[in-house]
């Protein structure tokens, strides 16, 4: 087994993945962050308090993916750390 390149091979997977991870993790980031200014502007001008607390709950949405993003590729004991943070919030 010591031949077969597989340290390399599952390295370079991980990596693939990541990305891909990365790209969808900004997607959504975005989105939500545009519906939070979106609802958030039409609640703030509707007056409407409930278009504002749907708007918080986007923000917390990307608050959730901008934290991912963080620690994508990141030590173990960073996403566990995460994890942790991330459940305490629910």
């Amino acid at each position: 087994m010591s031949g077969c390149n597989c340290d390399h091979t599952a390295t370079s997977l991980s990596r693939n993945s990541d990305n891909a991870r990365r790209r969808v993790l900004w997607i959504v980031l975005a989105i939500n962050v545009l519906l939070f200014a979106g609802e958030f502007g039409a609640g703030w001008w509707a007056d409407s308090s409930a278009l504002q607390a749907d708007s918080l709950d986007s923000l917390g949405d990307a608050l959730v993916y901008a934290l991912s993003l963080w620690v994508i590729g990141g030590s173990l004991r960073q996403r566990s750390g995460a994890v942790f943070l991330k459940r305490s919030g629910q």
